[in-house]
């Protein structure tokens, strides 16, 4: 999958993240955010190609397979999550997006 993006320049964020594959050891990495707000295209092939909305960018730090990684700051606040990316540029879907779409409530403590 190509990602190609349209935005502002980036933003000189650095942010220090953590993702989960399912099945595997987090991964801490620092992660340079270059944009937010993102409008991206992604071409899936034969002329199909998604447009996205408000999507975070960042550096490469992803592969084949990370699609649907939880990325949270190090202190455990969700900010995003991994859905594209290609060997310039990793695509975040804002956390907050992802949680109105599905209409997912966080609850304030656990029982």
């Amino acid at each position: 999958m190509a990602a190609t993006k349209t935005t502002k320049k980036g933003c000189g964020v650095l942010l220090r993240v953590r993702w989960t594959l399912a099945g595997s050891e987090d991964q801490t990495d620092p992660l340079p955010i270059t944009g937010v707000n993102a409008t991206v295209d992604v071409n899936y092939g034969g002329g199909r190609v998604a447009r996205f909305n408000d999507q975070i960018l960042a550096t490469n730090m992803s592969a084949g397979g990370d699609s649907g990684s939880l990325v949270t700051t190090l202190d455990d606040v969700a900010v995003g999550l991994l859905f594209a990316g290609s060997p310039q540029v990793t695509i975040l879907n804002q956390i907050e997006g992802v949680r109105a779409l599905l209409r997912v409530e966080v609850a304030e403590q656990i029982l």
